[in-house]
């Protein structure tokens, strides 16, 4: 009895082994797989093939991946605007600076009296201050 109960000892622990060594061993090739599919979804990302990448991140289980590289395609598709936005008396202001400034420079089709009337009377209603009339006096006149 003490023979075939060392028999069944013996073969249990042989199988055990055997069975350890193979699931180590496909536990290695499992994680190599996964080494080389998340390589690969890199190269997707790299190559701008952001839905391909988004998928195998997902066949490995990489939910917070998949979302990531979906968003990267989501803002690659968006058009991005920068706007400056410039209020009330700012704009006024600017466009008839602008426009005088312009016009002084050309020596368009006023004369020089005729602006500077205009800009006293642009400082006289508060459109401009005192530094920006004496700035654009000085380009009227050429000073």
């Amino acid at each position: 009895m003490d023979i075939a109960l060392f028999t069944i000892l013996i073969t249990v622990l042989l199988l055990i082994s055997i069975f350890h060594y193979y699931y180590r061993k496909g536990y290695k090739e499992f994680k190599e797989l996964n080494t080389k599919r998340r390589n690969l979804a890199f190269q997707k990302e790299k190559a701008l093939n952001y839905s391909e990448a988004a998928k195998i991140w997902e066949e490995l289980g990489e939910i917070k991946e998949a979302a990531r590289v979906r968003k990267l395609r989501a803002e690659q598709g968006a058009v991005k605007v920068t706007q400056k936005v410039v209020h009330g008396d700012e704009v006024t202001k600017t466009e008839i600076k602008d426009s005088v400034l312009n016009r002084s420079n050309v020596g368009g089709g006023s004369s020089k009296m005729q602006e500077l009337e205009k800009l006293a009377e642009m400082k006289d209603k508060g459109i401009i201050d005192d530094d920006e009339f004496k700035q654009m006096k000085k380009e009227i006149l050429g000073k």
